[in-house]
């Protein structure tokens, strides 16, 4: 017979169609990064806080008593951008693991100093 399609099955002599298994993929060995995968990482966000510094400042320049904290919030991302430059030529000239160190640490304690003074001034709006 052609042309002609097969009746459907009464539920109960419907099987369930298996499902296929993952593969399961060989587990890697976490390597810690190094310090030149931490400097290119560190690129990524000094960019993002800039950006994200400057666009506070625009939007706080219009209020009436936030002009200073506009201008601390410019003069942050200045500084964001100068550990952007510093840390992009010491990547380019391979300047070693000492060097990279002393500058993402010294990233790191702006970065948390903004960080604490960001939680401080939310709270104070709160």
């Amino acid at each position: 017979m052609c042309g002609t399609a097969d009746p459907p099955l009464p539920l109960h002599q419907v099987a369930a169609v298996p499902k296929a298994k993952a593969k399961k993929e060989e587990s890697q060995e976490v390597q810690p990064q190094t310090w030149e995968e931490k400097a290119t990482e560190t690129l990524g966000q000094l960019l993002s806080a800039a950006a994200k510094a400057r666009t506070l400042s625009i939007k706080l320049g219009n209020l009436e008593y936030a002009a200073e904290l506009s201008k601390q919030l410019l003069s942050h991302a200045s500084l964001l951008e100068d550990f952007y430059k510093e840390l992009q030529a010491a990547l380019e000239k391979k300047e070693g693991d000492k060097i990279l160190r002393k500058i993402l640490d010294r990233i790191q304690e702006t970065m948390n100093a903004c960080d604490k003074a960001e939680a401080r001034f939310l709270s104070d709006c709160v």
